[in-house]
């Protein structure tokens, strides 16, 4: 059984300065030791192999504060008539339950690494699966249910597990975190566009075991194909696509839907005022259009002559 909202102790080996682990099940080291001689624009650690959980927790929201603009959330708030028809679209019917994998995932997953996975933590496991399902179901809905070109970094940039090596605790920390990251580093940015993924989230997981891995192979195809971001394959998306077919639980999973669909995220948790913000927007609205009724009024006298005239 799984308390979602009881965090779960770090192991302390992670803890020590030089000695740092990270990827699938905190299990990896030295692959992001030359990053920042690569083209990687995703990773926002300033040092992986020498950082620890809460120096890159820390560094991770101190990049979200200075990443987020007020004036594009205002902007996007105000005129959402292209993120509407986003939040509207209908979910890919690739993440049902009990999709067909077509022939080139059979052969991705016979291709898959065979290792025993022994998971230290297994919450922390299902809870960076939630952050990547909510980064792909964002930039997929972001695009009418299509990826693009910029697909891996915008994914890797959403996902707090790949941008940050982020390990969560609880289910709450990992919605907040998404929500953040989704209102500060996508194309659009807003509330219910955020919400709307989330949902997306909800029913994959409710779909069960399947319909994840369906998601995960897409995944690791799309950051296998790009020649610097294939290292997230390595780190995370490989294990992710073994361990859903031999050690996540249905049952889990759905435990985890369940929890998903009675978790509200505040906005006040974000903290960034997203309510003084958009009451700021409404506002400005009104007034404009106060404005606009006024000069409306002065031109009407002006009119009338001409019409009496005519």
């Amino acid at each position: 059984d799984f308390d979602w909202e009881m965090p779960q102790q770090l192991d302390l080996g992670e803890l020590q300065v030089g000695s740092a682990k990270y990827g699938f099940n905190q299990q990896y080291t030295g692959y992001l030791t030359h990053v920042h001689s690569t083209a990687n624009e995703i990773n926002e650690v300033v040092d992986p192999d020498h950082s620890t959980p809460d120096s890159r927790r820390q560094h991770r929201i101190a990049c979200e504060n200075a990443k987020f603009d007020q004036e594009y959330y205002m902007e996007n708030y105000l005129n959402d008539e292209d993120i509407q028809p986003l939040i509207k679209h209908p979910l890919s019917t690739d993440t049902l339950s009990d999709p067909e994998f077509t022939a080139t995932e059979q052969q991705t997953m016979v291709n898959l690494p065979s290792k025993t996975l022994l998971i230290s933590n297994k919450q922390a496991v299902y809870l960076g699966m939630v952050d990547l399902l909510f980064a792909y179901s964002l930039e997929l809905r972001s695009h009418l249910g299509e990826l693009t070109i910029e697909s891996a970094w915008a994914i890797g940039a959403v996902s707090s597990t790949l941008s940050n090596l982020e390990q969560f605790s609880t289910l709450r920390e990992t919605c907040v975190a998404s929500y953040r990251r989704g209102l500060a580093y996508t194309l659009y940015r807003h509330w219910d566009l955020c919400e709307r993924a989330m949902d997306d989230v909800r029913v994959i997981c409710q779909n069960g075991r399947r319909a994840i891995l369906k998601v995960f192979l897409d995944l690791k195809r799309v950051f296998d194909e790009h020649d610097v971001y294939y290292v997230y394959s390595k780190l995370f998306l490989d294990d992710y696509c073994v361990w859903l077919q031999v050690g996540a639980s249905d049952e889990v999973l759905k435990s985890l839907a369940d929890k998903l669909a009675h978790i509200e995220v505040e906005q006040e948790e974000v903290e960034w005022d997203l309510d003084v913000l958009e009451d700021r927007v409404l506002m400005s609205s009104d007034s404009e259009a106060e404005e606009e009724e006024k000069e409306e009024e002065k031109e009407e006298p002006m009119r009338r002559p001409l019409i009496e005239m005519l």
